[in-house]
């Protein structure tokens, strides 16, 4: 009985994850999904602070709005979560602006440009 050989490029030719029915990868399927993450970059101008905070978070633009819009409002503490984990916490009071930019979409790995 022969034996097949095994090289390196068929024992990796079937980790790739093709969608059921299809010849393509799917976008939706669960391994595909974990190396995806929706970033926003919010930056926070604190009053008689030259520098600002600058911080990546995962929460979606309106959510941080309405959280800003209900801290300033209260006048309480305007709490954030980075991508890392980490809690920021701003007194609402000393804010001096904060600019929230478009959500992005981030890939881990390499892609075109």
């Amino acid at each position: 009985m022969e034996q097949a050989k095994h090289t390196a490029r068929t024992k990796t030719r079937n980790t790739v994850r093709h969608h059921p029915g299809t010849d393509t990868i799917c976008d939706k399927h669960p391994d595909y999904q974990q190396h995806k993450e929706a970033a926003v970059e919010v930056t926070i101008g604190i009053q008689h602070i030259a520098r600002e905070l600058s911080v990546d978070v995962e929460t979606s633009a309106k959510e941080l709005a309405s959280q800003l819009e209900s801290a300033l409002g209260s006048g309480g503490l305007f709490e954030l979560t980075d991508t890392r984990g980490r809690v920021i916490v701003v007194p609402a009071t000393s804010i001096g602006y904060v600019e929230i930019g478009p959500e992005e979409t981030r890939r881990v790995g390499f892609g075109s440009l």
